[in-house]
């Protein structure tokens, strides 16, 4: 009899896993891997980042750090099975 590790590791989401597009005016969305990673708004001249969860998770002054945030939710190793990690 054997005995194996049905778990192999999740792997380690990369800048290069993820993928931007601006879907509308002010619109952008994310997705890693074909997968739904969130979305960042443009309101009211902030960025407004939600998580693939549909979740707020803050305003920014700039598009790219809301990327950042989302980015680094993403790489948590909690959201590998969502990304088929």
């Amino acid at each position: 009899m054997t005995i194996t590790n049905p778990t192999a590791p999740a792997r380690t989401i990369t800048a290069s896993d993820f993928s931007w597009r601006e879907a509308d005016a002010g619109l952008w969305v994310a997705t890693v891997r074909g997968s739904f990673a969130g979305s960042v708004d443009r309101v009211d001249g902030q960025f407004q980042a939600h998580d693939p969860l549909g979740r707020y998770r803050g305003a920014f002054p700039s598009l790219e750090q809301a990327q950042r945030l989302l980015a680094a939710f993403a790489a948590h190793p909690s959201m590998s099975r969502h990304f088929g990690g």
